[in-house]
């Protein structure tokens, strides 16, 4: 790792395409495991139950990014300020020391309103103890973010996986328990939740305990307070628009719309196994780097390389969506793939600003991302009703699309006009723009142009999507040097 900043660039990215693969292959299987779930609930489960869980998970999440309000982020990018051991163990210290706090308070506090939110949520008789095992989850959940994130920057990548895995694993094991029993209940879902991370998040301190010291003074916690904030703005705001989405379907909709909406969601997030394992190892990479003269030009290849490979994903889970959705959760499902492309789409786009918005990371200007968050609320909060109204589920898809456009457009432009990289953002904006038509017109046309289940139209799209970067983005040269490498390659 010391040596990095030191490889050519081929040397580079086949370091970033390694960690991605080791990451990729862990959140790989947590996802495809959490996948399995999905037709274990959804088929035990009555639709709309189906959707309450999706919603309360989503609520999880809110409030977890609540605590830790940015402050992963914030230890992200001090932890390679010093590389003495002192230093990094009260950047990590005291970072937990006040995550630790802000737990201590959110979570006894929402416990006493539980049975408010819950007649609001309108949870049944459950409600408020269902809110109470997801504010237990919060401590815990928060646990093993804080040891993962620690694992990955030190490269322990086998603990990692463990844990990532583990979790997963444990999880889907206890459901497909629970299922065979007929008695297996809404509340019993989440207890196990609780009981699984909790043992993950134990064991995730345990192992990184070595980092842990008694936090000497808030110094550190000072100095990253400032970066932290606004992270973790962005955080809650970024969450807030799955809750938006879902809040506004239960309420336009009803329970029954919300389960297929979430079941369609499930299928679409499908997108975020590349995103999440390119992100894990981008963000110790795109930083151990950024000081060599040659940085701008590894960071043009990674953002051209990503876009192609997203965009024919987003194409491909488009063309399968509806079918693989019928598969997992039965024909009470059907219509649910109608969302798979407007949100797979959304969720590609936000995730290319981890390339596109690396110049306000550099410079540490993390309050250069709050308008695009703010923008992509105002927009998705604005767009979402109406869309729903003229076109139900597939415009909440629709209007969250919007807002991860206009956030990762003005994210990049003000990343830009902090640190020019020099991405080809016309060229860019073409394939997206290409992307967009082939998977409109999918949408428009859905249950049509159907070939063994498989939509046509996206994959017509993925192979235009593949041409055009191919063009776009090699030179002459190195096009055919790609060819004369197939070509001699061992048949």
């Amino acid at each position: 790792m010391s040596n990095l900043a030191e490889l050519s660039l081929s040397g580079r990215l086949r370091f970033l395409a390694k960690d991605a693969v080791i990451y990729g292959i862990a959140s790989s299987f947590n996802k495809m495991l959490a996948l399995i779930s999905f037709p274990l609930l959804a088929r035990h489960f009555s639709v709309s139950d189906y959707g309450a869980i999706d919603l309360l998970n989503t609520v999880v999440l809110i409030l977890t990014l609540l605590v830790v309000f940015g402050q992963d982020s914030a230890v992200a990018r001090y932890f390679y300020e010093d590389t003495t051991l002192a230093y990094r163990q009260q950047v990590v210290s005291q970072s937990l020391f006040l995550q630790g706090v802000l737990a201590a308070v959110l979570v006894p506090a929402l416990i006493m309103a539980s049975s408010r939110i819950g007649k609001n949520f309108r949870l049944g008789p459950d409600g408020a103890f269902l809110l109470i095992l997801v504010s237990i989850q919060v401590p815990f959940f928060l646990l093993i973010n804080f040891s993962q994130n620690l694992l990955k920057w030190n490269y322990q990548r086998g603990r990692f996986i463990f844990i990532s895995v583990g979790s997963a694993l444990a999880t889907v094991i206890a459901f497909v328990c629970g299922v065979a029993s007929s008695d297996f209940q809404l509340v019993d879902v989440f207890v196990i939740y609780v009981l699984v991370r909790a043992f993950f998040g134990v064991l995730g301190l345990y192992w990184v305990r070595h980092w842990l010291d008694w936090p000497r003074g808030l110094g550190r916690l000072k100095e990253m307070l400032p970066f932290a904030i606004p992270y973790g703005i962005l955080g809650l705001l970024l969450a807030a628009l799955p809750f938006l989405e879902r809040g506004i379907v239960y309420s336009s909709l009803g329970g029954h719309n919300l389960g297929l909406f979430a079941a369609g969601a499930k299928v679409a997030m499908l997108i975020l196994l590349p995103i999440t394992a390119f992100e894990m190892a981008w963000g110790p990479f795109s930083m151990s780097i950024f000081k060599h003269e040659d940085a701008a030009r590894t960071y043009r290849w990674t953002f051209n390389s990503l876009l192609v490979a997203l965009l024919v994903l987003v194409m491909i889970f488009s063309a399968v969506g509806e079918r693989v959705v019928v598969l997992l959760g039965s024909h009470r499902y059907e219509g649910a793939g109608i969302v798979v492309f407007a949100l797979a789409m959304g969720l590609a786009i936000q995730g290319l600003s981890s390339v596109l918005g690396i110049g306000s990371v550099i410079t540490k200007r993390s309050m250069l991302k709050l308008p695009g968050y703010a923008a992509m609320i105002a927009v998705a909060a604005a767009s979402i009703p109406f869309l729903v109204s003229c076109y139900g589920i597939a415009g909440a898809a629709l209007g969250s699309m919007a807002g991860y456009f206009v956030k990762t457009l003005i994210e990049a432009w003000l990343s830009h006009r902090a640190y020019p990289i020099g991405f080809a953002y016309t060229r860019a904006g073409l394939i997206v723009l290409v992307a967009i038509c082939f998977g409109i017109g999918h949408m428009l046309t859905f249950g049509r142009f159907v070939w063994y289940g498989v939509s046509v139209i996206p994959l017509v799209g993925a192979g235009v999507i593949l041409t055009l970067g191919w063009y776009y983005f090699l030179e002459a040269g190195e096009r055919a040097r790609i060819i004369s490498l197939v070509r001699r390659s061992p048949r």
